[in-house]
């Protein structure tokens, strides 16, 4: 009898260990599911900011070839005359 209670002792507290066992498996599948997430949401972000500074150095430098396209116009020369140290100005 004695051995019987022990036997079913036994199955009664193995059902819950390996429930529990079966739940913690769980729960680190679900983290590393979780993280693989994190991490493919990190590469997409960084992959778009690259784009987005790569873009942005593209306008820069295009915006630089403009600039040395355009004639600078001569220097305007105003008309004031100094006197005695002061500046007049029509």
């Amino acid at each position: 009898m004695r051995w019987f209670l022990a036997v079913i002792l036994v199955t009664l507290l193995a059902g819950p260990a390996s429930a529990q066992q079966s739940g913690l498996s769980g729960a680190i599948d679900r983290q590393r599911q979780g993280i693989t997430t994190q991490q493919g949401e990190i590469r997409r972000e960084t992959e778009r900011q690259g784009g987005n500074l790569q873009q942005q150095q593209e306008r820069n430098l295009q915006f630089q070839l403009l600039q040395r396209q355009q004639p600078t116009p001569p220097p305007v020369t105003p008309n004031c005359l100094q006197i005695r140290g002061t500046f007049g100005c029509p």
